[in-house]
């Protein structure tokens, strides 16, 4: 009787044990947007929708009169919340490809990083085009896209996450910027790869 009441009593114990030591699914919570700033304003993201504003995406767009030329400039930045960041190499927000990693070891800014920083010009000096983001394209514009790699603090615990940017600058058309959508990793400290959008 009482080998057989010590047997029950390991077997539930050990059902027990299987039942908390399950480890947690990773989780990927996808968000599609698609939201687009012509010539200036602001895109503001919510990593993990819990109503504070984790990154800023804003451009900026002027005209440049000299002469009988003319010119346009054109910025784009992203800036994290206090305490949130940005994959970065030096003060340039990086434009990530498709199926990179972005976990604990990536080189993360807390800072406003620049993601182009472009001039195009008609007799008023020279043309440039800065930045991971609008580097490429026929004289006069420009277009670019990629991946932004995210890390954001949520209750004390650093989570991570990509969002999908786009942008077109042109003298004629100006600055266009979209954020295509979003996804963070619910898993406290564990990474997630640019473009997933689903997984445990």
């Amino acid at each position: 009787m009482h080998s057989r009441f010590a047997i029950c009593v390991v077997l539930i114990a050990s059902c027990a044990f299987l039942t908390i030591a399950k480890p947690a699914s990773a989780k990927i919570v996808y968000t599609p947007v698609n939201t687009t700033l012509t010539g200036g304003g602001h895109i503001k993201i919510d990593l993990n929708h819990d109503g504070i504003k984790d990154f800023d995406i804003q451009a900026a767009a002027s005209t440049v009169a000299c002469g009988l030329g003319h010119g346009v400039h054109e910025v784009v930045t992203v800036t994290p919340t206090t305490r949130d960041g940005v994959v970065a190499s030096g003060t340039n927000a990086v434009a990530l490809d498709s199926g990179i990693k972005v976990g604990p070891t990536g080189m993360f800014s807390n800072y406003q990083s620049l993601m182009t920083n472009l001039f195009f010009s008609r007799g008023c000096g020279p043309s440039y085009r800065n930045g991971d983001w609008c580097r490429v394209g026929p004289i006069y514009s420009c277009l670019g896209s990629g991946y932004l790699g995210l890390e954001v603090l949520v209750n004390g615990q650093t989570h991570y996450g990509w969002a999908y940017v786009t942008v077109t600058g042109s003298l004629l058309n100006g600055l266009s910027v979209t954020l295509k959508g979003f996804a963070y990793e619910t898993i406290a400290g564990r990474g997630i790869t640019t473009a997933q959008t689903s997984g445990v």
